[in-house]
Order: structure tokens, then C-alpha cells, then sequence
């Protein structure tokens, strides 16, 4: 990184990192973004326990990616960079408590330093090199962030650093690639109320809710890719289909990662009409 701290510098580079092509594998770039927004919580919320500003790390490297994606397509790079920022911000912060009160800190000078260091040299131009493919993936990226905030905020006194990486990896194993699949069929915003988790999802729970969560992915991915199913009628036979779902059945509701395929869901499935 000491290679990069003069603004000429850093844009040579990013320029040299520019991809021509602007075919993106989706699926990875999905799995790209979401690691990094897991780094921005849980890297950050190691070293400064302070939800407001694991916040504002979250939002300033959301931002940093989809801007550098944007400029460069190259997925390799905008990790990079994220990472950069992550590093960039908790020693800003780190700093900062060391040399003063944390109320006298602006966040505002802090995210201007933090851009200045990532893409600050970057002059973007009207035209959005994103296709869009890669605007869908951008699309769903709201939701698996918002989910990954929620369970935050609802752990965050009750969690360590180790548990935290652990359970946001684990949410993103088991709802990225149906969520992706979903999207691909560009059905996803008709289910956005599902994302929503609520306040008594809990450290004990999260499993079990992300468990409930996916089988209803699951079936919502059948429906819509099953061409015998009329495109108007999609929410309907799934609003019915969830119904049918084992709420309190005990092999969901565990603590296991991988998904419970059981002979519930298999019924449920074959009793769709």
C-alpha cells in the first residue's frame, strides 16, 4: 500500500488494472461482494466497538465497490481496494481515539481521507460500463446486506468477533446461490418483504429463521422457473405453498448450515398445483 498514497500513483495503477471486457461472471461477482461487506463488519467490529461506525465502513465500501466494478471490471481490483478502505478506516479511527475523544472525530473528514485513498483520482464519465447482468447482481446486493446488517444490529452487545464471522459467512453459504438464481429470472423485488428479518431473531435463532428463509427461496425458485406455472399467478400458488411449510418441524430448527432438504419439502413441492 506505501506505493500508493500519492493520487498519481494510485490512478496509474487502477488505470493499469482497467479490463476492457465487461463480462463479468456474476455468480462470483455475488460472492465477491458479499465477502466484502462481511469483511467491513466483522474486521471493523474486532477492532472498534462502536456500531455507528461499522455503519459507515459498511456504507463507504458498498459505495467504493460498485464505483471501482464500474470504472475498471475487474473484480480482483475492487476487492482489493475494499480491503484497502476497511484497512484504511480502522486505523483512521484507531488513531483517533488514541489522539483524542471520539466526539470530536467528523466521520465526514474520515470518509473524504478514506475516498481520497481508494478512488479519489477516478473521474467517472457519464457512460456506466455495468451491463446488465451485473446491474441485477447490484439489484440483489441490497438484500443480502440488509440481512446481514439486521442480524448484526440485533447481536451486536451479545456477539464476539469469532461467532459474528462465522454466522455471516454461513448466512451468505446458504442464501446466495438461490438468491442469485432467483434474480436471474429477474423475480427477486417480488419477494423483497421476505428479506426483512424481524426483532426476535436472535444469536439462538438465526439458523433456524435463515433455514425458513431459504425453503421458501427454494420453492419460490421452482414456481417461477417451472413453465407448466402461469407468469400472473407466481405469488399466489407461492403465498399458498408457504403455508405448508414445517415451522416448528425439529429438523429445521437447528443450527446446521447446510440445508434441510427433508421429504417436507419434497411434498410441499409435489403438492404444488
Amino acid at each position: 500500500m506505501s506505493n500508493l498514497n500519492k493520487e498519481d500513483q494510485l490512478l496509474t495503477f487502477i488505470e493499469k488494472k482497467k479490463i476492457v471486457d465487461n463480462t463479468i461472471d456474476t455468480k462470483r461477482l455475488f460472492f465477491i461482494y458479499t465477502k466484502a461487506i462481511r469483511n467491513s463488519i466483522t474486521k471493523t467490529f474486532e477492532k472498534i466497538k462502536n456500531y455507528e461506525m461499522i455503519m459507515h465502513c459498511c456504507e463507504m465500501v458498498n459505495s467504493i465497490f460498485w464505483i471501482i466494478l464500474r470504472y475498471t471490471n475487474n473484480l480482483k481490483l475492487t476487492m482489493f481496494l475494499c480491503e484497502r478502505a476497511i484497512v484504511l478506516f480502522i486505523e483512521y479511527i484507531s488513531l483517533s481515539n488514541n489522539l483524542s475523544s471520539q466526539d470530536d472525530l467528523n466521520i465526514l473528514d474520515v470518509k473524504l481521507f478514506i475516498y481520497k485513498k481508494t478512488i479519489g483520482p477516478i473521474k467517472l464519465g457519464s457512460n456506466n460500463n455495468l451491463n446488465n447482468e451485473v446491474l441485477n447482481v447490484k439489484n440483489i446486493s441490497k438484500f443480502i446486506k440488509d440481512i446481514m446488517y439486521k442480524v448484526f444490529y440485533l447481536n451486536y452487545e451479545n456477539i464476539t468477533s469469532e461467532d459474528l464471522e462465522g454466522i455471516l459467512e454461513n448466512i451468505c453459504c446458504l442464501l446466495s446461490n438461490i438468491m442469485h438464481k432467483i434474480n436471474l429470472l429477474e423475480k427477486i423485488n417480488y419477494i423483497e418483504n421476505l428479506f426483512y428479518l424481524d426483532e426476535y431473531t436472535t444469536i439462538n435463532n438465526i439458523y433456524t429463521r435463515i433455514n425458513i428463509l431459504k425453503y421458501k427461496l427454494e420453492i419460490y425458485y421452482y414456481i417461477i422457473s417451472n413453465t407448466k406455472f402461469k407468469d400472473d399467478n407466481h405469488l399466489n400458488i407461492f403465498n399458498d405453498a408457504i403455508l405448508k411449510i414445517p415451522i416448528l418441524d425439529n429438523k429445521l430448527l437447528n443450527t446446521d448450515t447446510k440445508f434441510i432438504e427433508n421429504k417436507n419439502f419434497t411434498n410441499i413441492i409435489n403438492s404444488i398445483k
